[in-house]
């Protein structure tokens, strides 16, 4: 079922969170579930103290996590920034493959809708019929990084790593970008490719300085080539920049340390 849309809004302010909303929100709280975007392009925002509207990111990703579910807007997480956006340009995931396969009946050469749909396949564990999804989307689409990308997870899932492997490299041919120089650098670091995986991840981390994951990978990969002292900076370094997304991290950093020490 998709989400209602609007003619016409009329837009409240609430104090907890400084942002206008709709009047007229839906009445299903999305809190905690897992959504996908409908569209590319989506910026999320926050409103700061002086009551100014704040860009906060551009998702480019396709499935997020609900932080919080006010007046028609959610809040997610992307790349370390959390913003809010209109809760009628996402769709929870329970109700994805449906939305999105109701966009392919009405217009089957979009490889966008094929790619959505495929993340809400891999998504519900459905690996075999993602893949198939994607495949479309590169039939219909063959320079777009992010199916190659997609697919290429969904070959990692199952374990097919050489796949895997062929369909990140095109990635990074296609799009050289800090998120899938680290998807490499991760792929790289399953399959015992650590020096390579560093590499990756040295890239990601050019490219993108507050990139939080990528410091992780770069630390894993030290780790796994017992520069200890190394990691356990990169490990610090990604806390730093994302406490709440690194989680795990203290772990790993105290065992870095441990093994620096001996």
């Amino acid at each position: 079922m998709r989400p209602k849309r609007f003619l016409a809004r009329a837009f409240v302010v609430l104090a907890t969170v400084g942002l206008a909303m709709p009047v007229f929100a839906q009445q299903t709280n999305w809190t905690g579930q897992t959504v996908l975007v409908k569209k590319s392009g989506i910026k999320i925002s926050y409103t700061d103290d002086d009551g100014r509207r704040v860009t906060a990111a551009e998702l480019t990703g396709v499935d997020y996590k609900v932080i919080d579910d006010q007046g028609g807007w959610i809040k997610v997480r992307h790349a370390g920034a959390e913003g809010w956006f209109g809760k009628e340009d996402a769709v929870l995931l329970s109700e994805a493959a449906e939305y999105f396969s109701a966009k392919i009946r009405e217009n089957p050469q979009e490889g966008a809708y094929y790619n959505y749909r495929g993340v809400a396949w891999k998504l519900r564990g459905e690996l075999d019929i993602a893949i198939k999804d994607y495949s479309e989307a590169i039939r219909l689409h063959s320079t777009e990084a992010a199916y190659f990308n997609n697919r290429g997870l969904a070959y990692w899932d199952k374990r097919q790593l050489e796949k895997a492997l062929d369909d990140l490299d095109e990635a990074v041919r296609l799009k050289p970008g800090a998120v899938y120089f680290r998807n490499r650098a991760d792929l790289l670091l399953d399959m015992k490719r650590p020096q390579r995986a560093l590499e990756d991840a040295e890239e990601a981390v050019r490219l993108d300085s507050r990139y939080s994951s990528a410091y992780l990978s770069r630390g894993m990969a030290h780790y796994d080539l017992k520069d200890f002292d190394k990691a356990k900076e990169d490990f610090d370094e990604a806390l730093r920049l994302d406490p709440k997304f690194c989680r795990r991290l203290p772990a790993a950093r105290g065992a870095a340390g441990r093994y620096g020490q001996d």
